[in-house]
């Protein structure tokens, strides 16, 4: 992998984003990067909000996903590190 994109998001003051979401990281799946990894992370994110990214990208992008009480800056840098392990 040579690029990774981190989509963070968060549901905890708009619980049902997924439109959005779908939309953006649709955009961002369109670009011309070669050996890209596109991982959708989560803070609260609610269960129907989830099965709609998942029904529409599947196993296409990569998920992680928090329920603890973290900053936005700590969710992205938990993702990156669980992103990057070997």
């Amino acid at each position: 992998m040579s690029i990774l994109v981190v989509y963070n998001a968060t549901g905890r003051k708009n619980p049902d984003n997924s439109n959005f979401y779908i939309k953006n990281i649709k955009t961002i799946l369109e670009q011309d990067y070669v050996d890209m990894k596109l991982v959708f992370s989560g803070d609260h994110i609610p269960p129907n909000t989830f099965k709609k990214l998942y029904d529409e990208f599947g196993s296409d992008i990569s998920y992680c996903l928090t329920n603890d009480k973290l900053a936005v800056n700590q969710t992205f840098n938990h993702t990156v590190l669980k992103s990057v392990e070997v």
